[in-house]
């Protein structure tokens, strides 16, 4: 069969409600995955084989998509800063929007004597301990998360891309930092409240883990508050603390930190101008 074949032949098999370029892609990405074959090459109508055992798992894979299950979770990985992480179920799919936090960390002046320490908390897959890991080579990064199978896939992603980010179980709300002398501590906490529910795509509600998407409607920025409090303790005087929040909290965010005696508490927009980020700076007195 020839690959252009192959691919209208997959599209038909889609009945979401997607736009045709959105289906595009999700069949690129599927032909590239599962064949080898670049979007150039489909054009072309390169021949390929087609076994009777890849035929059933594209079959598999088209259910999967009309079920509304992420593309990302059925081929098991995911893009993130020009890096192919693991993921499941387990673990957040990685997002645009969390790109843009990797790329207001402060990155070091090049004379620092000393490596920087980072600490990145709820790290889910590692992709932003592994991308600041690759951005700043010569750091001491950390990365924390309170699910055995989060860390399970986290430490896949390390072993593959980046061997030397350190992996710790740790649970925020309720225990100590167990470091010191940090320079950065960043994090992309639970701050969805229950009551959002409704306004959330259906596939995220459906596939995705509810323990690192959601925070209680009593106290929907608990993470924020933990993160402040204890991170004042292992931070280096001047050290920062950069946080992914929900828009719908921007300013009270800023005043949790302002609140633990953080100084520079920053809101900051993202591509989309929604509050999506604060950034505070540790000055002790």
């Amino acid at each position: 069969m020839n690959a252009k074949r192959l691919y209208s032949d997959f599209i038909q098999k889609i009945n979401l409600e997607e736009s045709p370029d959105e289906i595009q892609q999700l069949t690129f990405l599927v032909m590239e995955h599962e064949l080898g074959l670049s979007p150039t090459e489909i054009l072309m109508e390169k021949d390929v084989q087609v076994p009777e055992r890849l035929q059933a798992n594209l079959n598999i894979i088209a259910n999967r998509l009309n079920r509304h299950e992420p593309i990302q979770y059925i081929l098991g990985e995911a893009e993130f800063m020009g890096k192919r992480f693991l993921v499941n179920p387990a673990v957040l799919i990685p997002r645009p929007e969390t790109e843009e936090l990797v790329k207001h960390v402060p990155l070091p002046v090049s004379h620092e004597a000393q490596p920087i320490r980072i600490l990145d908390i709820g790290t889910g897959s590692g992709c932003i301990a592994i991308a600041l890991k690759s951005l700043m080579p010569h750091a001491e990064v950390y990365a924390t998360d309170i699910s055995d199978e989060a860390l399970a896939i986290a430490r896949k992603n390390v072993e593959r891309l980046e061997p030397n980010v350190t992996l710790l179980k740790h649970d925020i709300l309720n225990e100590i930092i167990p470091l010191s002398d940090l320079d950065i501590i960043v994090s992309n906490p639970p701050y969805v409240v229950q009551h959002e529910k409704k306004s959330i795509q259906q596939h995220v509600l459906d596939h995705e883990p509810h323990l690192a998407l959601f925070a209680p409607d009593h106290d929907p920025l608990i993470f924020y508050k933990a993160i402040a409090a204890r991170g004042k303790l292992v931070l280096k005087s001047g050290g920062n603390v950069l946080v992914e929040i929900n828009a719908l909290h921007g300013a009270e965010t800023v005043s949790v930190f302002q609140a633990e005696g953080y100084s520079d508490v920053v809101l900051i927009k993202d591509i989309n101008v929604n509050d999506r980020f604060v950034c505070a700076t540790w000055k002790p007195a």
